[in-house]
């Protein structure tokens, strides 16, 4: 009897440890909807990319006023 309780535990280990678990700043509930939309809906796999506003920023101005600038050049 002992050795079902220890196996109900060692179950419910796992769960309880996904409230801490994030994946860039999302929830384990999102990640397993993420994971699910790219592998099996899109059937490809999901890359992130993330976004600098400033440096489009600057790339926005500097086309604007016809500068180059060594990271677009």
């Amino acid at each position: 009897m002992e050795a079902v309780s220890w196996l109900c535990v060692a179950a419910a280990v796992p769960f309880g440890a996904f409230g801490f678990v994030r994946w860039h700043g999302m929830p384990f509930e999102r990640m397993i909807g993420v994971y699910i939309r790219s592998r099996l809906v899109l059937n490809r796999p999901l890359f992130f990319r993330p976004d600098n506003p400033l440096r489009q920023a600057v790339q926005t101005n500097s086309t604007k006023k016809g500068i180059l600038t060594q990271a677009t050049a």
